[in-house]
């Protein structure tokens, strides 16, 4: 079975999120969702608008999504992920390529056997985007 991670946010649900979740989900037999914490998030960003618990239920309800988790740390994750047998983690570009965290993650799993395999993005959409339509509506 081909287990496939793919971890993000996931503020203010969007078709740009559910093109890169179906993606996701092609590319193995199983999919797994991390969601990021409002606290982690906060930490290297903003804090979330919708928070975690309501962006978990959204997340789950993706008729894609086999599981969902909450990612917390950085560590936690790296540990969940070779505990559990997956195969592929689902990375979007700009990640894989910007953040030092991110590499480090990488180099790990990839030590581990498991293949990073990046995903895309849905051009014009974006959490940032839409909430810069609200505020220039309001």
């Amino acid at each position: 079975m081909v287990k496939v991670y793919l971890l993000g946010v996931w503020d203010l649900l969007h078709v740009g999120h559910v093109c890169v979740i179906r993606y996701a989900k092609s590319l193995g037999d199983w999919l797994c969702v991390g969601v990021i914490t409002d606290d982690m998030a906060e930490s290297y960003k903003c804090r979330p608008t919708i928070p975690e618990r309501e962006r978990m239920e959204m997340v789950l309800a993706l008729k894609w999504v086999d599981e969902a988790i909450y990612h917390d740390s950085w560590e936690a994750n790296v540990d969940f992920l070779a505990l559990n047998g997956f195969t592929i983690r689902a990375v979007s570009p700009e990640h894989a390529i910007h953040d030092k965290r991110q590499l480090e993650v990488q180099r790990r799993l990839e030590a581990m056997g498991m293949r990073y395999v990046s995903t895309m993005r849905t051009p014009g959409i974006s959490s940032q985007i839409i909430k810069e339509r609200i505020r220039k509506e309001t």
